[in-house]
């Protein structure tokens, strides 16, 4: 149970001791049972954040295979930059290039006869079965690093194993706990002692098929060896966020239709003498094997916190959640799941992975953070010993890709299955439907290598120069790029809507004519090759129209909207020049002509009086407006009818001389 004398020496520890560093900014999972949907299917969303180094951006198709009896299977040691895989023996990732070498494998275990074709990434997303899994990086307080032989398996190769062999949501939590703890697990994002990072050294997935969903969690054992791993079935009607830190709280190994965990998970909270217990008696596995210690005991508690409580406000606003609780393993906090207080379509998590706090008092598209323009996107990096933090949200410019699953039971599965995918930033992105049972994706897809070297034929970068583009105005811009991407989304919820009503007569309850496969993987194709071409298209007409501060149309015509009050009042704008003018005196302003003569042409740029000099330099005096002398009034009548000729002569000319009219770009 929770108590303060307990918790005050872990409370004093975390305040004191910097040997280890703040959770990892990585990774958002959605996840909604299907009784919680609004069509009654599993929804798993993504959001692939915070690699350090230039990302493998490719969407890869990893078809099915037999193999012969008695094969072993590679484990790989994984890397985040390109390639991320090179093997001879996975299909999809067969060596590019004569001579490209293998990644080093650290171990083997016994091959089945035969493994589903899946969609992978950096983790694996969806098979031809309806499985489907999304990951966020977790904290521990266990620590392991890949040793061959010992310690082989990392939470990316675990996914890609179970969407080799599983159909089930079941199955694949199962699967993947028991290779950890009987291969060994290690963190993906460290490789060493020397850094090891105790805020990102555990994983957790969100595990879905047409009717069940889980949430596993897997930790580094001792000693780099084996793992400890607890798992639990969200109910139909809820929906759990998982947000960079582990949220299973009790576990009740007795309830096997809802719990699962690793044989060692009680021995070992009991003799690290860890083991801290919940309001019923059972064992608390965050409290248990959480992290306990952090530089900075805030940012680690809201980094997650934060994202947790918008995200389930969202959901279920009735439960008037507290946004300040933030999230420690010591306390409660949020719930596991929510219960929504209406159905969730896969629109409401795309706009969930979309969010930067919109509407709230935390919306980062106000203040000061904001620059003049409201962007909403806040830069990592040092601090400079200054005190402080942004708040972090779902959607962060650090995001590789992110994607929506859906699986939908009452579908034979080569219909079921989709996901929709997206490139780079969520907020700055179209999401585009992929069948799980397709074999192809786009060549823009593909023919990303990683994201340090410029591409326009891949549609990572397609995405991104917009994004990119949009940070010079982003509150003219962002309206402009919002419309184009919810025309294209909802072009495509149609097309999806067209060609299963046409595929659905050729399936006979789980088995569909071969031409079904094709016919969507043709259509998604096609759609996702126009989305692509047409984003091209924004990307040039915002290059023509937002530049150098000007707002161009297409007629030629400009206008230079500049900084908005607020921001001008907040800036050095307001009183310039002040004292770094030197102001000159009337007698100055006045200049040879003497007193008798008008003060001065100069005018004050808000009340237009005519301004002159203090005497001595010390500032500007305005003076009421003074009566000209005749002679100017005079003067002023010459030049108005001198410049009303001029102007007729030149209509005259523009009249009779076509080729001298200005010919306006068409629309």
């Amino acid at each position: 149970i929770f108590s303060l004398p307990r918790m005050f020496p872990i409370i004093i520890a975390s305040i004191l001791v910097s040997l280890w560093v703040v959770p990892a900014d990585l990774c958002t999972v959605i996840a909604v049972g299907r009784r919680a949907s609004a069509d009654g299917s599993v929804i798993v969303g993504h959001t692939d954040d915070g690699v350090p180094e230039s990302d493998d951006i490719r969407l890869v198709h990893v078809p099915a295979k037999d193999w012969p009896k008695g094969s072993l299977r590679p484990v790989y040691k994984l890397q985040w930059s390109y390639p991320r895989l090179v093997s001879k023996s996975r299909p999809g990732y067969h060596p590019s290039a004569k001579g490209e070498a293998e990644n080093a494998i650290l171990g083997y275990i016994p091959q089945v006869d035969h493994t589903f074709s899946y969609w992978d990434n950096d983790y694996a997303i969806m098979n031809e079965h309806q499985l489907m899994i999304g990951e966020t990086t977790t904290s521990a307080r266990t620590a392991s690093w890949p040793v061959p032989g010992k310690c082989i398996f990392g939470i990316g190769e675990l996914t890609k194993v179970a969407m080799e062999r599983c159909r089930t949501a079941r199955c694949a939590v199962k699967l993947m706990g028991d290779l950890a703890e009987q291969y060994g697990f290690f963190p993906d994002d460290d490789d060493g002692a020397e850094d090891f990072d105790y805020g990102s050294a555990s994983e957790t997935v969100a595990v879905g098929d047409p009717t069940e969903l889980w949430v596993l969690s897997i930790l580094p054992g001792l000693n780099s060896s084996s793992a400890i791993w607890a798992a639990q079935r969200v109910p139909d009607g809820e929906v759990t966020v998982i947000a960079n830190e582990l949220n299973i709280r009790e576990v009740d190994p007795h309830d096997h239709n809802n719990f699962m965990i690793s044989k060692n998970t009680l021995r070992v909270a009991a003799d690290m003498g860890w083991a801290m217990y919940g309001p019923t008696g059972k064992l608390d596995f965050w409290a248990t094997f959480g992290n306990h210690i952090f530089p900075d005991l805030m940012m680690a508690s809201m980094n997650p916190g934060r994202r947790l409580w918008r995200v389930l406000d969202l959901l279920a606003p009735s439960l008037r959640l507290d946004p300040r609780l933030g999230v420690l393993p010591y306390r409660p906090s949020y719930p596991f799941s929510v219960k929504p207080d209406k159905p969730v379509s896969v629109q409401d998590v795309s706009s969930f992975l979309r969010d930067t706090f919109q509407g709230t008092p935390y919306d980062l598209s106000k203040g000061l953070g904001a620059g003049p323009f409201g962007n909403p996107i806040r830069l990592g990096g040092p601090s400079h010993g200054v005190a402080g933090g942004w708040e972090r949200p779902v959607s962060v410019p650090i995001t590789s890709y992110s994607f929506v699953a859906q699986a939908r039971g009452a579908l034979p599965a080569p219909i079921g299955g989709r996901f929709w995918f997206g490139h780079g930033v969520p907020h700055g992105t179209v999401y585009l439907p992929i069948y799980a049972s397709s074999r192809e994706q786009p060549e823009s897809f593909t023919s990303c290598r990683h994201t340090a070297v410029f591409d326009p034929s891949c549609a990572w970068w397609t995405f991104n120069v917009v994004f990119n583009w949009a940070q010079l105005h982003y509150n003219l811009m962002s309206p402009v790029i919002i419309a184009k991407r919810e025309a294209i989304e909802e072009a495509g919820t149609t097309l999806l809507q067209s060609i299963e009503e046409k595929a659905l007569p050729l399936c006979n309850g789980s088995r569909c004519d071969p031409q079904v496969v094709v016919m969507l993987q043709t259509e998604t194709l096609s759609h996702a090759r126009a989305a692509v071409k047409s984003w091209w298209k924004l990307a040039y007409r915002l290059f023509a129209k937002y530049a150098s501060g000007f707002v161009t149309s297409k007629r030629g015509e400009q206008k230079q909207p500049g900084y908005p009050k607020h921001w001008l009042e907040a800036t050095e704008f307001k009183g310039w020049p002040g004292d770094t003018y030197l102001w000159p005196t009337e007698a100055e302003l006045l200049g040879p002509r003497g007193k008798g003569h008008a003060k001065s042409h100069l005018k004050d740029t808000i009340t237009g009086r005519p301004v002159v000099g203090r005497p001595g330099g010390g500032g500007p005096v305005v003076h009421p407006p003074a009566q000209a002398p005749a002679g100017g009034i005079l003067s002023y009548f010459v030049v108005f009818v001198m410049g009303a000729c001029a102007g007729v002569a030149l209509l005259f000319v523009y009249q009779r001389v076509p080729r001298l009219r200005y010919t306006a770009l068409g629309e």
